[in-house]
């Protein structure tokens, strides 16, 4: 669809998508090129047209910066690959807000606000993952309403549906929306089940349902002050584990 977009921009040499390292977008060959898990690569999940930068991993690469310092050297990483390949090249970034499986990597303050301003103005689109985050796991229905961001696009899964049956969707925005309708045509895409009609149906019933008086953004305090506690005991019986990281859910 990105490309497609920028095809009907007359840009069609804008075709490269930038992911992260450690982030992960999916187990098919395409998805697994656009994310950065080494494993999928070396099993030939490693097509062209997709490049990656360093995640915002503070146990890895932060040393000795502040946070604030911290999430403007992560984002300046994103901008030295665009001009690495060129802008006019690079059709859009993708990333998920929080990286789930690459680690439960939470990015420090300001760094998704930065990487996001970098993509306007370079006019790349800035595509956000919520698999994981999405359906109030991080106290608001979406990762990007907590960190205010306004992606261009975003994919959906999961909790689209509680996870009872599958279910994915691309919510699109609407300079993206507006051109396809307009001059796309049809977009040709497609799975075998879908549309499933259990799965089409669930996201209709689904309600975000309070346990033990809490709403979705309540839980955090909980969390936070069990945290240490659980950690603590997790330290004495895993060696390794010596970081605990959580946001809300």
């Amino acid at each position: 669809m990105v490309r497609h977009f920028w095809a009907l921009q007359g840009q069609p040499e804008k075709r490269v998508i930038i992911g992260r390292e450690y982030g992960y977008h999916g187990s098919t060959i395409l998805s697994a090129s656009m994310g950065g898990m080494v494993d999928m690569h070396r099993q030939a999940a490693n097509e062209p047209g997709f490049a990656h930068i360093k995640p915002p991993y503070g146990f890895l690469y932060q040393g000795n910066l502040s946070e604030p310092d911290f999430a403007t050297t992560a984002a300046s990483w994103l901008e030295d690959k665009i001009i690495e390949i060129g802008a006019d090249k690079v059709a859009a970034f993708v990333a998920e807000p929080i990286q789930g499986a690459g680690g439960v990597i939470i990015p420090p303050a300001g760094y998704l606000n930065k990487v996001e301003a970098i993509c306007r103005t370079h006019d790349i689109l800035f595509i956000v993952d919520e698999v994981i985050t999405g359906f109030g796991r991080t106290g608001h229905w979406f990762a990007s309403t907590y960190y205010g961001l306004k992606p261009d696009m975003m994919a959906l899964a999961k909790g689209l549906t509680s996870g009872y049956v599958p279910m994915s969707a691309v919510m699109v925005g609407d300079r993206v929306a507006d051109k396809l309708i307009a001059d796309g045509g049809e977009f040709y895409h497609g799975f075998t089940y879908s549309p499933h009609p259990v799965a089409a149906a669930s996201p209709g019933k689904f309600k975000l349902k309070k346990k033990r008086g809490w709403g979705a953004d309540d839980p955090g305090p909980y969390l936070a002050a069990a945290g240490p506690t659980a950690n603590t005991r997790l330290l004495v019986k895993v060696e390794a584990l010596d970081v605990w990281r959580r946001l809300n859910l």
